[in-house]
């Protein structure tokens, strides 16, 4: 097994500037004869010469062989691969939050998801009543639909069992028991102190809140060039770069609860 820190590189998640992907790793099963493969003009090993680049890659880089895999594959959590068993030559990526490896791919889109799971369960921690969420334009009152705009909010829209609409109306049960607030639950916390601050510290009833998604700096052309190069195999990349979506929050007020 090789890994970016024992060539010299250093995990740099925990100094990345979005705190969002701080903890994010990144993962290469090479099968076997590829990770056997020296270059003839500076023999050097295939997961050598792709650990020299670790620089492109914000966070701890492994590259294993097949047989390394299996000799140690206690220590990989898959999201959706049959008996945790992933494909060779293919870059996976952990999610920082759920810490379960994904396709590059598929990347962006479960990160997306796990935020707004997380976001959901905080409305119901706050003592929502009803949540309205629409995507904003060009212009930020042009509403459009919510699907179709990245495969991680179709997903959480679908999830909902709604499709091609405009927007979404999450409603919540009374609370039955006194919520405490931890913040310690919360992952993305970071993003989610303008809610709380107006929640718990101002005593609001109603607020509004700006999701804002923009794609990671390091699925850049530079990135999925060096993988074309090392022949690692991806689908298609992400040409989403940002959207943005508008929260409307209605919670309960006191005399309710």
């Amino acid at each position: 097994m090789l890994c970016s820190t024992l060539l010299g590189g250093k995990d740099e998640s925990q100094n990345i500037q979005n705190p969002s992907l701080r903890g994010i790793r990144f993962l290469i099963i090479l099968n076997n004869d590829d990770f056997q493969q020296r270059s003839c003009w500076f023999y050097v090993s295939k997961p050598e010469t792709i650990l020299q680049n670790a620089n492109i890659f914000p966070g701890k880089l492994e590259v294993l062989s097949f047989n390394q895999f299996l000799a140690c594959s206690h220590k990989y959590c898959f999201h959706n691969e049959s008996n945790n068993s992933p494909k060779k030559n293919r870059l996976y990526i952990r999610i920082p939050k759920e810490k379960k490896y994904v396709l590059l791919e598929e990347f962006t889109k479960r990160w997306i998801n796990s935020q707004l799971n997380e976001l959901n369960f905080l409305f119901l921690k706050l003592n929502a009543e009803c949540v309205k969420i629409t995507a904003t334009g060009q212009n930020p009152v042009t509403e459009k639909s919510l699907t179709g705009i990245h495969p991680g909010v179709d997903e959480y829209v679908l999830s909902m069992g709604l499709n091609n609409h405009n927007s979404i109306e999450i409603r919540y049960s009374m609370p039955t028991e006194i919520n405490i607030f931890d913040a310690n639950k919360y992952f993305y916390l970071d993003k989610w102190l303008p809610i709380i601050s107006s929640r718990l510290n101002e005593h609001k009833y109603y607020n509004e809140y700006y999701f804002k998604y923009i794609k990671p700096a390091f699925l850049n052309e530079q990135f999925y060039n060096s993988l074309r190069t090392w022949e690692i195999q991806y689908e298609s990349t992400d040409n989403i770069d940002f959207f943005e979506l508008y929260f409307e929050i209605f919670y309960y007020t006191d005399e309710m609860l």
